[in-house]
């Protein structure tokens, strides 16, 4: 980690103070200076500071008998207690002396920052690592001991009830495509780093949201966040989904409220390791369904989408063969999108009149002539519900798939 900041500390604080610090490794080896000559040289007077951790000034007569050596300072690199490189600052030893240890605890600190969101960025591949891996594991053919230990080492506990949840950024690409516009040239860095905060905005909201420490919260992909909720044990089914969906409805407000707009696919409840990886898929399909039903920002739990489930889980050849058989007469219309949502709300209104024209928005004569439109075209009755059912079915799969 040194290495890579070293350069980069060196080159800025030297500019900043008008001296050419020079950044040794743990062997004495310079490995950042703003002179490009000095770099992967020997500086000799860091050899006994990091052996003793204590710093050394050296004038001209000492600094003339060492390799690589300048009069100065030389003081200790400390990190979590232990010395890990020396910085060596030139001039006068009595002046600089004075406000070395300043630069010395701000190369710490800057070195401490940059510890903590390398430290953040590993565990947050770790842990996406782990849940894909929970999430494609097959407990049915493969011993799960290695797993649940790699769980256990890594100091989680995906034995107890949880909750799956995708949160998706709506439209994410008409904003992250409206903000590149807004850049150009230059300008194009900011807007990567804008977009950035965005994300990193909406994953500090969930985890305020779902706060328990027990709760994991982590990006997934360009625009999605995976939440895993963690439940008690002895939490009843109705209570926890309740729970659930009130945070949920919370943190739909709170973002709604930065101008940030999400679904919310939400799986059943899985009660151990073994079950994780169905909720995972349940949660994609609760996602997937409900916004390509809705159109809209919402909240999509899978036991509302059972059946839709269930069709699209159908072989590919299968459904594409379902759907043809059932949409090739009415595919040919230019008003197909008409008559798909008519067949929609006229099956889920219950074949009755006044609760479907609600559902449309339309008048009740509209509704009429789409009807007879349908039964022309198909030759279904529309109140036969046995053969307008497939009609129905294959509706919202081809909804879904779109």
């Amino acid at each position: 980690m040194l290495l890579n900041l070293a350069i980069e500390f060196a080159k800025s604080t030297g500019e900043l103070i008008g001296r050419n610090l020079i950044i040794t490794d743990e062997n004495g080896i310079v490995i950042g200076s703003d002179d490009p000559s000095r770099l992967s040289t020997l500086h000799e007077a860091s050899l006994e500071v990091i052996e003793t951790g204590q710093a050394k000034s050296h004038d001209e007569v000492m600094a003339g008998r060492m390799i690589g050596v300048k009069p100065g300072i030389t003081l200790p690199i400390e990190l979590s207690g232990k010395v890990i490189g020396t910085l060596g600052i030139p001039g006068n030893p009595e002046e600089v002396t004075v406000w070395g240890g300043l630069v010395k605890r701000q190369l710490e600190i800057f070195l401490r920052e940059k510890a903590y969101m390398q430290s953040l960025f590993l565990r947050e591949r770790t842990l996406q690592s782990l849940i894909q891996e929970v999430a494609e594991f097959d407990f049915e053919k493969d011993n799960p001991f290695l797993l649940q230990r790699r769980v256990s080492e890594l100091g989680f506990n995906l034995e107890t009830p949880h909750l799956v949840m995708l949160v998706d950024l709506y439209h994410f690409g008409e904003t992250t495509d409206k903000i590149k516009r807004q850049a150009s040239g230059s300008m194009m860095e900011e807007a990567e780093i804008r977009i950035q905060s965005v994300k990193i905005q909406v994953l500090s909201t969930i985890k305020d949201v779902f706060s328990n420490p027990r709760d994991i919260s982590m990006f997934l992909g360009e625009d999605k966040f995976i939440i895993l909720n963690n439940l008690k044990s002895t939490i009843e089914e109705r209570m926890a989904l309740e729970g659930a969906r009130r945070r949920c409805s919370e943190l739909q407000e709170n973002l709604d409220q930065q101008g940030i707009r999400v679904c919310i696919g939400m799986s059943d409840i899985a009660r151990d390791i073994s079950q994780l990886g169905q909720a995972f898929k349940d949660a994609q399909s609760a996602l997937r369904i409900g916004k390509n039903l809705s159109k809209s920002p919402g909240l999509f739990w899978i036991g509302d989408f059972m059946t839709e489930d269930y069709l699209i889980s159908t072989e590919r050849k299968t459904r594409k063969r379902f759907l043809e058989t059932n949409l090739a007469a009415l595919e040919k219309h230019r008003d197909r999108g008409d008559l798909f949502e008519t067949i929609r709300c006229w099956c889920e209104s219950g074949f009755r009149l006044t609760e479907a024209t609600r559902c449309l928005k339309v008048h009740k004569n509209t509704l009429l002539y789409r009807l007879e439109k349908i039964r022309r075209i198909t030759g279904i009755e529309p109140k036969d519900f046995r053969h307008f059912l497939p009609l129905y079915l294959a509706v919202v799969t081809s909804c879904i798939e779109d």
